[in-house]
């Protein structure tokens, strides 16, 4: 995640966690990272199930952060990111950006 402003690390809500929360311009991505052998089993990882859990709780950082993200949430492209680091011995790491859309 190049040129990303990380604004917090395992953000903790009643609802969920997000691994990570960045921003880089007008883009403010929810970063969920999974250790897995390869980058297709990371990204089966996040079910839905997990998804809409991150999805609460991003919308429970907009709602009571907004001091963290400088401006009105409602400036920002929300993007739903997802980083697999491979448990291999070279750990390989795939940044799967926008890897869903909300309610998907």
């Amino acid at each position: 995640m190049r040129g990303f402003r990380v604004l917090a690390r395992r953000y903790r809500t009643n609802l969920g966690e997000i691994d990570f929360i960045a921003a880089r311009g007008d883009v403010l991505a929810f970063v969920e990272v999974k250790a897995r052998e390869t980058k297709t089993e990371g990204i089966d990882a996040v079910t839905y199930r997990a998804r809409r859990r991150i999805e609460s709780a991003a919308r429970q950082f907009l709602a009571r952060e907004a001091r963290l993200i400088g401006r009105p949430p409602d400036v920002f492209a929300i993007r739903y990111d997802i980083i697999v680091v491979g448990s291999n011995i070279l750990r390989d790491v795939w940044h799967e950006a926008d890897a869903w859309r909300e309610g998907e």
